[in-house]
């Protein structure tokens, strides 16, 4: 339940590339996004999507971010040349 287009909703313009060559996509904001609402029939109401995204933020996991250690792929096992 994250397309809003479900809301019965035309959104355009919610990611972008840097360039014709970069395929990497990038999320644009919400305020630049092209928003044409009623263009078709709605699957859930307005009210509904917004409850299920506030839920859906409320479920996410607070995980810390993972630090590359210092020594990371310098020291090589002389048996089997893995990284330590």
């Amino acid at each position: 339940m994250t397309n809003p287009h479900y809301t019965g909703d035309l959104v355009l313009c919610r990611e972008t590339t840097l360039s014709v060559t970069n395929k990497v996509r990038t999320e644009v904001a919400k305020d630049a996004q092209v928003i044409i609402p009623n263009t078709h029939a709605p699957v859930v109401s307005h009210e509904d999507f917004e409850a299920v995204q506030r839920h859906m933020e409320s479920r996410k996991k607070k995980r810390p971010k993972y630090k590359k250690h210092l020594f990371t792929n310098v020291a090589y096992c002389a048996d089997c040349g893995q990284s330590l």
